[in-house]
């Protein structure tokens, strides 16, 4: 992989080759320096105190995490990039992936993650998770609570012929970090728990 590597950064820099090979050395170079930060950007909160380290050392300042975008590493790899061991476990459904988040209360909340496209046509990522079955009492307070969440909201989804009572966020994918994707997930999860707990007490989502 190295030879590889100095072997693009050799054609890349070669002004009088032909602009195909600098165009293709370019693109490998690209391709394998977001692996490496879509891999890195995993253990950005690793519990070991020298690997932390070691993974913020390469990933460098805040403005270069902030080229992690959807547009740039692929949506499984920005998904794999805010997994953390005991905190967030990703696993493929259809559409896209079911993050499991771990709380500080010691509870579980299941978030979705998949892609999709906004009423102007904008492609997305949404960020949602069930939190009870859509009851007439339920959609009240979701609708008086609306109002006080800082970026979620409640919706109605049907699933079986059931409806339930889910909290979502939306981000524009061709913008989203991992950073953002991290928080949006975890703030879901937050309220989406939170919200379950008030209704009905229970951690069944």
């Amino acid at each position: 992989m190295a030879d590889d590597i100095d072997r693009a950064v050799s054609q890349l820099s070669n002004r009088e080759g032909t602009w195909v090979a600098r165009r293709d050395a370019a693109d490998f170079l690209g391709k394998v320096s977001n692996r490496a930060r879509g891999a890195l950007a995993q253990f950005a909160e690793d519990p070991d105190t020298d690997v932390r380290a070691a993974v913020a050392r390469a990933l460098g300042d805040a403005a270069w995490r902030d080229v992690d975008r959807a547009g740039v590493l692929s949506f499984e790899e920005l998904v794999r990039a805010i997994e953390r061991p005991g905190k967030r476990a990703a696993k493929p459904v259809d559409g896209g992936f079911e993050i499991a988040v771990t709380l500080k209360n010691g509870r579980t909340q299941k978030v979705q993650v998949t892609r999709g496209n906004s009423e102007a046509g904008a492609e997305t990522i949404r960020v949602r998770s069930r939190c009870g079955p859509a009851d007439a009492a339920a959609l009240e307070w979701a609708l008086r609570t609306n109002d006080r969440l800082p970026h979620c909201s409640f919706a109605i989804t049907e699933d079986s012929g059931q409806q339930h009572l889910e909290l979502g966020h939306s981000l524009r994918a061709k913008k989203a970090t991992a950073d953002e994707l991290r928080a949006c997930v975890k703030e879901v999860a937050f309220y989406a728990d939170w919200a379950e707990g008030r209704l009905s007490k229970q951690d069944s989502y």
